[in-house]
């Protein structure tokens, strides 16, 4: 047994390399002292860490073991099938999701179902020769054909937060697939789940403490993501802090939140959603309904990377002024970035003809300081002297961002 608590500790905390060495050893002694040879779930275990840790070599002879094992069911299969998939084997992967799938429980079927239409996105946008017309053939079939969609629409979820993040993902892959219609079903009811994100966990660390209203409040908590203080997780138990009653988690992390009488619509969303929605709508041409999301969104949160898409789309579609008054208001303020500074200065150029201004923003981005070796920085430094005219000097800061994007005069032209 201590082999097995040390195993499931270091597991537990994402240690791979350690975890390896530990299923390893259970492994030694079976076959040694336990002369068990035929064992099952320590071969996925172990493909499992191997895939975590890029020993894909490694990880496919474990998981193609386990896939001839007698008790073989998705986990072997789905296991091969990432490996394939992470080799760009994409017609082995998607064999493999079909064994998986052929083998798959109820409550497992959604993730697979995913696997099998992204990997056939993959292969539709995959020009090598190896990719051949019948496997595009076959990867649209699956694209165009509603057969898996029908399987996940009939699924049970865990709940709510577990059907939201399966419909996105499955959005996305269609998305990425060209399958802009069905895609766009999946997107908009994700979107119009009020209140949740695809991973609320995920958006309360980064936004902090939230306050919601009580209705909110109320169904955050029917969908087991709220918990009462005083409850224990991984060892720390939940204190009263203030007016703090309760907090939200995902089972292993703590995340605080305060609970705010009245009916104050607070909503909670995964920014790449919002981001691949307002593309699918572009897609759809309906420019105006992504600009339309893209704003409210921008404005609900606040957030400039909001801000950035909607200005990016107004100047992709003709709307140059407003554009430029977005980064104006929005996005070069303080605290300033560089990249923003210099895209406003390139719509004033090219946009607005108003050279001084542009000159002001790209002297305003020069004044700001490159921070350590970070590409990004040093990129747009480079962009705003080759705006500015000083070609040789930008040259030398575009080769220290290691070609972080487009060259200059490409980009202007």
């Amino acid at each position: 047994m201590i082999l097995v608590n040390k195993f499931n500790l270091r597991y537990s905390l994402g240690k791979w390399e350690e975890s390896l060495e530990t299923i390893d050893d259970i492994l030694s002694f079976n076959r040694t002292q336990a002369k068990t040879r035929n064992l099952y779930w320590p071969l996925i275990v172990k493909g499992t860490c191997e895939l975590q840790l890029d020993l894909l070599k490694n990880a496919e002879k474990t998981f193609t073991a386990s896939a001839k094992h007698e008790k073989a069911e998705e986990n072997a299969h789905g296991g091969l099938g990432h490996i394939y998939f992470r080799q760009n084997e994409l017609e082995k992967a998607l064999q493999a999701y079909f064994a998986a799938f052929s083998k798959c429980p109820e409550g497992a079927k959604a993730e697979v179902i995913y696997n099998i239409v992204l990997t056939a996105a993959e292969i539709l946008n995959d020009d090598s020769p190896e990719t051949t017309d019948g496997m595009r053939y076959q990867a649209k079939m699956i694209i165009n054909n509603n057969y898996y969609l029908h399987e996940l629409e009939s699924l049970k979820y865990i709940n709510l937060k577990e059907e939201i993040r399966t419909k996105y993902l499955i959005g996305l892959a269609l998305f990425k697939g060209s399958n802009y219609y069905n895609a766009y079903d999946y997107f908009k009811a994700v979107y119009e789940k009020e209140a949740f994100s695809l991973n609320p966990v995920y958006f309360f660390n980064e936004l902090g403490t939230g306050i919601v209203s009580e209705t909110l409040h109320t169904e955050f908590k029917k969908q087991g993501f709220l918990v009462p203080v005083g409850t224990t997780i991984n060892n720390r138990t939940v204190s009263n802090k203030g007016q703090q009653n309760w907090v939200i988690t995902d089972g292993e992390s703590i995340y605080e939140l305060k609970l705010q009488s009245g009916t104050i619509p607070v909503y909670y969303r995964e920014l790449s959603l919002i981001i691949n929605f307002s593309l699918l709508l572009e897609s759809l041409n309906n420019n105006i309904k992504a600009l339309d999301i893209l704003l409210s969104e921008a404005q609900l949160l606040d957030n400039r990377v909001l801000f950035r898409y909607y200005a990016d789309l107004l100047a992709r579609t003709g709307q140059v002024k407003k554009a430029a008054e977005v980064y104006e208001n929005h996005l070069c303020c303080h605290p300033y970035d560089k990249q923003f500074l210099v895209e406003h200065a390139i719509i004033l150029m090219l946009g607005l003809k108003d050279m001084a201004k542009m000159r002001q923003q790209c002297e305003l981005a020069l004044a700001q300081k490159i921070i350590g070796d970070d590409k990004r920085s040093h990129y747009y430094h480079g962009f705003a002297l080759y705006l500015l005219g000083q070609r040789s000097k930008s040259l030398t800061f575009y080769e220290l961002s290691d070609a972080y994007a487009g060259h200059y005069e490409e980009l202007i032209k």
